[in-house]
C-alpha cells in the first residue's frame, strides 16, 4: 500500500480580476502580493518540493459563490486536485446554485461551506 499525502486547505487568488472578479460584498480582498497571474504554478512547485501528492483547493471568500477560479485550477490537474465550494445560506438561490454545481462538477467538488455573512 502506498501512502498519499493530501494538503486540505489552500486558497488561490488570481491577479486577473477581470476574469476572476471579487464578489461585490466580499468581507476582504486578498493582499495584491498573494494574487498571481498563474496561481497554480507556484503552488504546484511547492507541493512537488515538499512531497505532497494531492490537494484540496478551498473556495476563497473574496470570490463568493463564483467558483470559476477554483474550478479552472482543479481542471488543470483533476487527478491531483479537488475543491470545496462556498454559498451564502440567506441567498434564496443558493440551493439551486449548489445543485447546479454538483450536477456539473460533482466529480471534483468534495465539500461545501456556507458563509454566514450576507452577500
Amino acid at each position: 500500500m502506498t501512502d498519499i499525502i493530501v494538503e486540505w486547505n489552500h486558497h488561490l487568488f488570481s491577479s486577473d480580476t477581470e476574469t476572476y472578479p471579487f464578489h461585490p460584498d466580499a468581507t476582504y480582498e486578498p493582499d495584491p502580493s498573494r494574487r498571481h497571474e498563474d496561481p497554480l504554478s507556484g503552488y504546484r512547485r511547492r507541493l512537488d518540493e515538499v512531497g505532497i501528492d494531492r490537494a484540496v483547493l478551498v473556495q476563497p471568500e473574496p470570490y463568493g459563490d463564483d467558483h470559476s477560479l477554483v474550478l479552472d485550477c482543479v481542471y488543470e490537474d483533476p487527478e491531483r486536485f479537488r475543491a470545496t465550494s462556498l454559498f451564502y445560506p440567506r441567498d434564496p438561490e443558493a440551493p439551486g446554485k449548489l445543485e447546479d454545481l454538483v450536477d456539473e462538477h460533482g466529480d471534483v467538488v468534495i465539500a461545501t461551506r456556507f458563509h454566514s455573512s450576507d452577500p
